[in-house]
């Protein structure tokens, strides 16, 4: 499903880049170069995706972002951040951000899935209130103006999560990376291990799959799992862009690029992977469901 997607930045080749990924898609883009034209294209175009900068002409994105909350503005934000910011993007995130993208070394998959993700769905109007819900109730949409922002999951949440990777620093990283998010991490080596994990009675929230495995690749494995009807989210790791786009297309619910993981970015992924969970868990529709997956 496509939707209205107003992007907000005062530099003309980002507003093009974004632009352009995003009509490959099917969207409607529009654009504003200041706060002032971003409050009025959210008053008239009611865009349903807002890509905003933070540093433009008349002010900070950040402060737009806090008063659209403050007055009960509710579409989703997706914050562009340099390199390095990654206390920016804590802050956006506090403020209500759904999500980031770092624009230095732009990655249309990284913009696609994020927008995407937080876009309008065909669904029916009661499940696409909940959509709506979800914005006002994440962790995120809180109006806290200090402090690291939280992205974990409730106790009652936390996450069983399998990582498929054959290499061991992947492992730990990612592994101290979520320890306090999730209630369980397995880390397997190999495809033949993670066909044994999903076959016991282990149920599983999210699994991290690598491509590249000593017995075949991860791409595969998600297309065969998505045959037999294996519908367990999916976050791939890599550090191929154009690889990222096709596990997206073959059902991968997100992905993370190995150049760039940091904390905020992988807790803010599986941050996201939940709420879709947790949107199809109290959705009464199989067919809303299997849409949501």
């Amino acid at each position: 499903m496509t939707g209205t997607a107003l992007v907000v930045d005062d530099a003309v080749a980002v507003r093009i880049f974004v632009r352009r990924a995003l009509e490959a898609e099917g969207w409607t883009v529009r654009e504003a170069t200041s706060l002032a034209q971003a409050r009025v294209a959210v008053d008239e175009a009611k865009p349903d995706v807002i890509v905003l900068d933070h540093l433009l002409p008349d002010g900070e994105g950040l402060d737009q972002l806090r008063a659209w909350r403050r007055g009960r503005v509710q579409i989703p934000v997706i914050a562009f951040t340099s390199q390095g910011g990654e206390a920016l993007a804590a802050d956006f995130m506090t403020a209500g951000a759904q999500d980031y993208v770092n624009k230095d070394g732009l990655s249309v998959t990284r913009i696609v899935a994020s927008v995407v993700h937080w876009g309008p769905t065909d669904l029916p109007d009661e499940t696409s209130a909940r959509v709506g819900q979800m914005v006002r109730q994440s962790p995120s949409s809180s109006q806290r103006q200090g402090g690291p922002v939280d992205v974990k999951p409730a106790a009652a949440e936390r996450l069983r999560v399998l990582i498929v990777d054959d290499d061991e620093t992947i492992h730990a990283a990612l592994r101290a990376m979520i320890a306090d998010a999730a209630s369980q991490i397995t880390c397997v080596p190999s495809l033949e291990q993670a066909r044994q994990q999903l076959q016991s009675q282990q149920a599983w929230d999210v699994i991290i799959l690598d491509n590249e495995l000593p017995d075949g690749l991860g791409l595969d494995a998600l297309r065969q799992w998505r045959a037999e009807g294996i519908m367990t989210p999916v976050v791939t790791i890599t550090g191929a862009d154009e690889l990222a786009r096709i596990f997206m297309r073959a059902g991968a619910a997100d992905f993370l690029d190995k150049k760039t993981l940091t904390p905020l970015r992988v807790r803010t992924t599986l941050r996201n992977v939940t709420w879709l969970r947790r949107l199809a868990s109290t959705t009464r529709s199989d067919s809303v469901r299997r849409a949501l997956r």
